[in-house]
């Protein structure tokens, strides 16, 4: 089986370093990280599956948010993106879903990390099992879901 690249960009390298460490425990995943949206843009990666953080503000208050980078992908981007942020506020997602965003994971629910991998790998599971089934986009119908509270605690105490 190719491994799909899955590209992280998220200012707070305690996360890309954790979800990293999660989604390569699987065979079938490169996971390479970004500390901004400009770094991303720039490298041109060749993207299966995107992970966006919407507060990138660690960089400097001159750099893109996560919603900023989504406009700029627009035209540039088939893999589906799923947006990471810390606000409960729905303006936020309802705007990023709009955007391009294929799914939301809030960085407020326990475990998120361990569920994204979990929940991507479900999905690749069932579309080797049903490819005539198939959306095109290996992550477009990831549901995020929240399990386990040692990350989010991990998160919360690198990253606020």
């Amino acid at each position: 089986m190719k491994k799909l690249n899955i590209d992280v960009v998220d200012d707070c390298a305690v996360v890309s370093s954790i979800i990293k460490f999660e989604l390569q425990k699987r065979d079938h995943f490169n996971v390479r990280t970004f500390a901004s949206g400009e770094d991303y843009l720039k490298s041109k990666q060749d993207s299966d599956f995107i992970v966006v953080d919407h507060h990138m503000s660690a960089m400097g208050p001159e750099f893109m948010d996560g919603l900023e980078m989504l406009e700029k992908m627009k035209n540039r981007a088939n893999a589906p993106v799923i947006y990471l942020s810390g606000q409960s506020d729905i303006r936020t997602v309802v705007k990023a879903m709009k955007i391009g965003a294929s799914d939301y994971l809030s960085k407020d629910k326990a475990g998120f990390v361990h569920t994204l991998g979990y929940k991507v790998d479900q999905l690749i599971a069932e579309e080797l099992q049903y490819p005539e089934t198939s959306s095109g986009s290996i992550v477009s119908r990831v549901n995020i879901l929240a399990a386990t509270s040692i990350l989010a605690g991990l998160i919360i105490i690198f990253c606020v």
